[in-house]
């Protein structure tokens, strides 16, 4: 199996990852496909075409070429959606990088290099709409080098970097379609926090949705209550850049002891669902 390593951004590798990225969106196109001939909307209109086609026409050949067409159409408009959204990406941070991620505090951009060829990409920057968390970006890794862990690698560098930096968490986005970006956030303790429509029209009538995940930087632990079965977290405060501090609170919860539990975390006035782990060597209070 061929070695890699994860090292910054450099100039010269602008145009590989531009062709990391581009090739890497164009590859959701089938699956996105699949998911808009699976929603109900697009199942009823095919039918309904069909059968006032057949019923008026009295022939198979103008039902079966109108569905042929209203799925052409279908397939074209998604593939429009993914050209959109690769060319105003292309414009806008990935069209300086050095600049967008590498001269901006709390900001940076990495390559996952395998024998001198860019296999990888990620970025981070800090995130708008929660303060005190980074956003991870440009996730894509080629698809001759999957299963490596170069995925998890730059994962970790970006955690690491979080951490670093001292933001609380690090968020992103995926698409419901990116079954396997989602498997693996998930492995690296990401959880979903939110679903929205793309505001593209094809994308609201096919009920194409955007994932908001988030992966807080240290999972927090369970102190013992007064009760046998009984945890609680306590208030403390964290700091989340330099100067700035944010207070973290938790609710009371039952958990069986020595199980898991999906419960709530109150991050920035948001609760996000998280696993929690039970503290090693907890014993009943007497």
């Amino acid at each position: 199996m061929d070695s890699f390593r994860i090292r910054k951004y450099r100039d010269e590798d602008a145009e590989a990852v531009k062709e990391v990225f581009t090739i890497g969106m164009s590859e959701h196109v089938p699956s996105s496909f699949t998911h808009v001939l699976k929603q109900p909307l697009t199942q009823m209109i095919l039918m309904v075409t069909f059968c006032a086609l057949m019923t008026s026409s009295k022939s198979f050949l103008l039902p079966i070429l109108a569905v042929t067409l209203l799925l052409a159409g279908a397939r074209q408009a998604v593939v429009s959606m993914f050209n959109t959204y690769i060319e105003t990406s292309l414009k806008k941070d990935l069209n300086n990088i050095g600049e967008t991620y590498l001269k901006q505090k709390d900001s940076c951009f990495w390559v996952a290099e395998s024998d001198g060829q860019v296999v990888g990409t990620v970025g981070c920057i800090p995130a708008e709409r929660v303060s005190g968390c980074l956003e991870l970006k440009r996730m894509s890794v080629r698809r001759s080098h999957r299963g490596m862990g170069i995925a998890k690698a730059l994962c970790r560098t970006v955690a690491d970097f979080t951490r670093d930096r001292g933001f609380m968490a690090v968020i992103l986005y995926t698409s419901v379609v990116q079954i396997d970006a989602q498997k693996l956030y998930e492995h690296m303790g990401y959880v979903k926090t939110r679903e929205f429509l793309v505001p593209e029209l094809i994308a609201r009538v096919t009920n194409f949705t955007l994932l908001d995940m988030l992966c807080p930087k240290d999972k927090p632990k369970l102190r013992k209550a007064l009760y046998p079965h009984e945890y609680v977290f306590s208030q403390h405060t964290c700091r989340t850049r330099p100067g700035e501090s944010s207070v973290i609170t938790h609710r009371m919860i039952m958990v069986p002891e020595g199980r898991l539990r999906r419960t709530t975390w109150h991050l920035f006035k948001q609760e996000v669902p998280i696993l929690l782990e039970l503290e090693e060597g907890c014993g009943h209070r007497k």
